[in-house]
């Protein structure tokens, strides 16, 4: 096998670990509420920006660059519409820009306090959204004029909110998952309205608890949970939710994403990875092979441009790839010990860039082609 983006750990052929049951609910919308929809008092912020030249440290395939303060606890990667990769610096308060080319890391200072960068996600002219969980907004930064745009959500029932999943969808609206009010919606970026969404009590949890999140072309969102071991699709056009259970006890599924072919992706953070074909009435699970050891700790998932699956091992200090058409996993262990890596992205040549939250690795890195 080919050791592409720095893969030198011996491939395994994988094999289906887990039969998934055929659970498979449609719920209508009664008893949900749908809030109406507000226009949120967003304000453009202006902002002041860092810049720092960073020094690649090589080892065998793998190229990383520490970042110029401490504690960053670098959280998502995503890669920008001009190939620029953008760090989300929860430790910091930052967003990171990095230029992979110049090695220039450009830091701004999210205003309105300590709020913590979770999930982001790419717009289509260099501009980014990024949920922030601890202050309670959905955010717009956009480089060129160096202004941030921010939303702020409803609390509810006297829990405040807590952004973390967050996704584009193809008709540009911005949805995002809410862990403490439990609630999910949207950003309109045209009208600056929010909409969100109750969620429905499930046959295993009475209130669920919405975490990664995404979109699909034929209009649905895909919503995992992280209070029970499911994964809900709701379709806005008709109200209506579908609920999938993953057949493994207690699971918790922290990422989701959606491939060009339809087909949804999920990780399970005990270090298993999950699909849910087109047309299927329940998932299939995949583990990598006994010889990977303990990879729980799953986090992030990428779908690539060659039909690969990428997630981040925490317990096992990798990178971990799996191919499903030969159901064939790789691995790439990362220098330092215990460097907690967590998001993962891919640039349009194909190379995958990650980050490494732990304090003693305060690092980003890149597989080298």
């Amino acid at each position: 096998m080919s050791h592409r983006n720095g893969f030198s750990a011996q491939a395994k052929r994988a094999t289906l670990s887990i039969a998934a049951a055929a659970i498979f609910l449609i719920i209508a919308a009664i008893g949900t509420i749908i809030y109406p929809l507000r226009a949120a008092s967003s304000q453009a912020i202006s902002c002041s920006m860092q810049a720092h030249t960073l020094s690649p440290q090589t080892s065998q395939e793998i190229t990383e660059y520490t970042m110029p303060q401490p504690n960053s606890d670098l959280m998502s990667a995503i890669v920008g519409s001009n190939g620029d990769i953008w760090l989300g610096e929860m430790g910091q308060n930052l967003l990171g820009r990095f230029n992979p080319v110049t090695h220039i890391l450009d830091e701004w200072p999210v205003p309105n306090g300590h709020n913590g960068v979770m999930d982001m996600a790419a717009g289509t002219s260099g501009d980014i959204w990024f949920a922030e969980e601890a202050g309670g907004f959905i955010a717009h930064f956009q480089p060129q004029t160096c202004s941030f745009t921010e939303y702020p959500l409803a609390s509810q029932s006297g829990r405040r909110p807590s952004p973390v999943g967050l996704t584009i969808a193809p008709d540009g609206k911005v949805w995002f998952t809410d862990i403490t009010t439990g609630l999910f919606g949207y950003v309109n970026p045209i009208t600056n309205g929010v909409q969100t969404y109750s969620l429905p009590a499930t046959d295993i949890s009475e209130s669920p608890i919405p975490y990664a999140i995404a979109a699909d072309s034929a209009g649905n969102v895909w919503i995992a949970l992280i209070s029970s071991p499911q994964i809900i699709r709701f379709h806005p056009a008709t109200n209506t939710f579908y609920i999938y259970t993953v057949p493994i006890a207690q699971a918790q599924i922290n990422a989701i994403t959606v491939a060009p072919n339809g087909t949804v992706w999920f990780t399970v953070m005990a270090g298993a990875l999950g699909k849910i074909a087109p047309g299927a009435t329940a998932p299939e699970l995949y583990a990598p092979p006994p010889a990977f050891g303990d990879v729980a700790q799953f986090y992030s998932l990428l779908y690539d441009s060659q039909d690969n699956i990428w997630v981040a091992s925490s317990n096992a200090n990798a990178i971990i790839r799996f191919n499903p058409n030969q159901a064939v996993w790789s691995r790439a262990p990362l220098p330092q010990a215990d460097s907690a890596p967590y998001g993962t992205a891919e640039t349009a040549s194909g190379v995958i860039w990650f980050t490494e939250g732990a304090p003693n690795a305060n690092r980003f890195g890149v597989l080298t082609p």
